[in-house]
Parts: structure tokens; sequence; C-alpha cells
């Protein structure tokens, strides 16, 4: 038997009978101007993890059953660092470099480690956001694999409560190179958290 009405479905709504019906996966309203904005970030942060099997006569913090958790705020320098022992008598650490002003990852269609963030004014500079690669080529918010050995270099007289003496090269000694990363803390609070009938919960 031949229907007496055509259905049409789209994403924006639902036609039948030639009266469009609204589509409850349809957004209410577009996105706001604050949402489409980048991703913005006023710090880096240098990760990694040992190998297991350190040697605990020398890397104390890993003695006992307990897994600990240190952190050490720089003093007159634009760092913190923190070390986690893990039950494999291995360390993960991370350096996180305060960058005191806000910068944004500019789209580029290269993958070049040379591709550089924009640095964003306060809202209270009242300054212009500029591009960072004319003159600021080698500044520490930089990114990539090369940039990684950079940052290693710069904090590697760090010292660490992890045993007497030791420093953060000692961990950087025994961290294989590809479990090292150098990554932007992205930050930025939207406004906009559902989608028709779709609603995003947690952490991104």
């Amino acid at each position: 038997m031949e229907d007496d009405f055509t259905v049409a479905a789209s994403v924006s709504g639902t036609v039948i009978a030639g009266e469009e019906i609204p589509s409850p996966f349809a957004p209410s309203s577009p996105l706001p101007a604050s949402d489409k904005e980048l991703l913005s970030f006023t710090s880096t942060c240098l990760v990694g993890q040992t190998r297991p099997g350190l040697d605990l006569n020398r890397f104390k913090y890993l003695r006992g059953p307990d897994c600990k958790v240190g952190s050490i705020i720089g003093d007159n320098k634009p760092y913190s660092w923190s070390v986690f022992s893990m039950p494999d008598d291995s360390i993960c650490w991370m350096v996180t470099e305060h960058l005191g002003e806000s910068f944004t990852a500019t789209p580029s269609s290269s993958t070049s480690s040379s591709t550089l963030p924009s640095r964003t004014s306060s809202p209270s500079s009242g300054a212009s956001t500029k591009s960072a690669k004319s003159d600021e080529a080698g500044s520490s918010y930089q990114w990539g694999p090369d940039k990684v050995d950079v940052m290693c270099e710069q904090v590697k007289g760090f010292p660490i409560p992890c045993g007497p003496g030791l420093k953060m090269s000692d961990l950087i000694k025994y961290t294989d190179r590809d479990k090292i990363s150098k990554v932007m803390l992205e930050e930025k609070l939207f406004e906009t958290w559902s989608y028709g009938r779709v609603v995003l919960l947690g952490d991104g």
C-alpha cells in the first residue's frame, strides 16, 4: 500500500507532509563568539617517567610501601616541579614553567616544530595580540621534539626531594627520551556544554 505522505529527515529537522518538525538534535542557538576563540595557555609543562628499578640506596624517596608526592615552588624563578613515586620503583616527574602572560596556538598547515604561538595581551593592557615568531624565536613557550631538549637543559639543576644531592638531571638521565614530552597547559571556560540532546560531562 502506498503512503499518503512523504517523510524526509535532516539534521535541521524532519519534514512530514510538507510540514517541518524541528529536530531534537538541532542546536537551539549558534555558538557564542567566545566558544570559537582559540584555547590560551599561561604555562608549559615538561613531563616524564623514569625507567623502573631505580637504585633505592640512591633514590631513597622510593623506599617504603606508600607512594609519595613531592612538590617544589621555585625561589625567584617562574617554575614549579613535582615528583611522584611509583610501585615499580620508577619516578614520574613534571616541571611547569609559568609564563606570566597568555599565549594562543596559531593555526598552521605546517607540522614543523618551529611553529610558534601568538602572545595575547591581558585585557587590562589594551595592547593588541601579535605574532611571537618575529621577535621571540627561541623562547621557552615553544614546543616540539627539539624544544624538549632545550627545556631539559634549562631545568636540569633543579633540586628534587628524592635523595641527598639529587637534581632533576638525575631523573632526566634515567628517563627514555620517548617518555619525555613538553605540552601547553591550555585553559578555557566554555559557555556551551550541550548540543541538542548531547551533553558533555566531566573533565574533557
